[in-house]
């Protein structure tokens, strides 16, 4: 048996029913194909298409195989019968690794996991500071034209006439921090693929989803800066000038 990915370098062009019944050398010794399955993962998560071929331990027996059980009684009974059956048969059997798949898997991305959590805590610390940053920014910009925004009321301009001064001054911080955060973020990429599966660094998606948020963390950063702004004294600027 074959996944598609050897029957692709072995006969292109070819559907995996067309594959059926051929045969190819392998190790030496004729070979025939019985069947096709989907290309998988064999060692590393970010592997690409890997040729692979299935076969059977009695044809080709090899002195350490790995075993998967599937059961439908839970996984720790499954494994002590399959002890007990194994010991049955050869006392001397050397077991190895013994436990769940989940298990096994949890314990091999283990670095993978350790790494995004800590890309996702310093991506979180990262927009934790750009918001700080813009209420920063926004509130000594809101407190320099204080005077102003009182001046530009009592002149008739209401409080949307202002709100829309200050937002205006944050879409500007906004996109000039979404653009050249996109722009790092798409040279870093490669950095940070090997701690990905199934998701493309570049993902348009994924970066419109950053800028979204960005977006909103800046809307939420300026709500105290703009009730500042709202709250402007028209007669105290007017006195002041």
């Amino acid at each position: 048996m074959i996944n598609e990915a050897l029957g692709r370098r072995l006969w292109p062009g070819l559907t995996p029913a067309d594959m059926i019944g051929r045969q190819f050398e392998l190790d030496g010794e004729g070979t025939t194909v019985i069947g096709v399955s989907k290309t998988g993962k064999y060692l590393v998560l970010q592997e690409g298409p890997r040729p692979f071929a299935y076969l059977a331990l009695a044809q080709r027996f090899t002195a350490t195989p790995t075993l998967f059980i599937r059961s439908r009684v839970e996984p720790a009974l499954a494994l002590r019968a399959a002890r007990q059956e194994l010991a049955a048969l050869d006392p001397n059997i050397a077991l190895q690794h013994q436990g769940t798949l989940s298990a096994w898997l949890t314990k091999y991305i283990a670095g993978q996991r350790l790494g995004v959590t800590l890309i996702g805590i310093f991506g979180l610390i990262g927009l934790s500071l750009a918001a700080t940053g813009i209420y920063g920014l926004l509130s000594f910009n809101v407190a320099q034209r204080s005077r102003e925004f009182g001046i530009r009321m009592a002149l008739g301009a209401n409080a949307a006439d202002v709100v829309r001064l200050v937002l205006r001054h944050a879409a500007v911080l906004v996109i000039i921090g979404t653009v050249l955060g996109l722009g790092g973020a798409w040279a870093a990429g490669r950095l940070v693929s090997s701690f990905l599966f199934g998701v493309n660094p570049h993902d348009p998606m994924a970066l419109i989803a950053v800028s979204l948020t960005l977006g909103v963390t800046a809307l939420v950063a300026s709500a105290v800066p703009v009730r500042r702004a709202t709250a402007a004294d028209a007669m105290s600027a007017l006195r002041a000038d």
